[in-house]
């Protein structure tokens, strides 16, 4: 019971590689086989305590990444002032836009066009996630983070997926 308990708690360390200790407990799902038989309490209780671990730790870190991938984006995205609608500021009258509350609009022409965001589907969709430490100097569309951001998702779902099945058994 310790030591596979001590082994869900190595999740939380900084900087700990999640595959390799996933890799690890699943050498041990034999003793976590023997406690559903022998003692399903603590077989429960190392259960609940990999969940709330493992939650607690992915919902740090994607928190985290997400915040630093928002840091990578370009200056000029939409904000809710910005739409497509709008009157231009040449085409009012003095009279009308000193009275206006409104904020005027930046560059539509920049904030609505397609740019060259349309790489990311065709040619950039395979490309691997990005990480906020080696592209620190670069800037990326919203979509390229959005990408990024479900493709870390998905594959930590996945090696989990993989953790449940083998380990817990589905139970």
């Amino acid at each position: 019971r310790l030591y596979i308990l001590e082994k869900v708690q190595e999740y939380k360390k900084p900087m700990s590689n999640y595959q390799v200790l996933q890799e690890t407990l699943l050498k041990f799902k034999y003793y976590y086989e023997f406690l559903v038989t022998h003692s399903p309490s603590t077989a429960a209780e190392i259960k609940l305590e990999y969940v709330d671990t493992v939650s607690k730790v992915y919902f740090s870190y994607f928190k985290t990444y997400q915040s630093r991938l928002i840091r990578l984006e370009f200056e000029e995205v939409p904000t809710k002032a910005d739409v497509m609608g709008a009157e231009d500021e040449s085409r009012r009258s003095i009279q009308l836009s000193m009275f206006s509350s409104s904020k005027s609009i930046r560059s539509r022409s920049t904030v609505f066009t397609l740019g060259n965001r349309d790489e990311l589907i065709n040619n950039q969709l395979e490309w691997p996630v990005i990480i906020p430490v080696h592209s620190a100097d670069k800037k990326f569309p919203y979509e390229a983070i959005f990408r990024s951001v479900q493709f870390s998702l998905i594959d930590n779902v996945w090696a989990e997926y993989g953790v449940l099945v083998h380990f817990f058994k589905g139970r």
